[in-house]
């Protein structure tokens, strides 16, 4: 059974495993975006099998708990092409217009 991520706290250094319970990797910092610093993304730092490691950002409403792991609902390729990701030529992230530090 599958229920929503209720602490953020204790996340950093929590491994997360995509939909086919594949290693992603472990989350690094939690994010959140306006006045009130609710919290909404995490970033994960993803270790692909070629280049360097990324940190590649997660919607915190799709993490999920099942049966003691940390879940989200996305391939590993799906969120390499993320923002931050692998592919990412936004500059979202980089350029500092992406979600603020946040409560962790």
């Amino acid at each position: 059974m599958s229920a929503p991520v209720k602490d953020v706290s204790e996340l950093p250094g929590k491994t997360v495993l995509d939909e086919y319970d594949e290693p992603v990797g472990e989350i690094n910092a939690i994010y959140a975006i306006g006045g009130e610093g609710h919290p909404t993304w995490v970033t994960v730092e993803f270790r692909p099998a070629e280049g360097e490691p990324k940190p590649v950002f997660i919607p915190l409403a799709r993490l999920k708990q099942e049966d003691g792991d940390l879940c989200v609902s996305y391939s590993i390729e799906h969120i390499a092409s993320g923002p931050g990701g692998a592919d990412d030529d936004s500059g979202a992230d980089k350029a500092g217009s992406g979600p603020e530090p946040g409560a962790g």
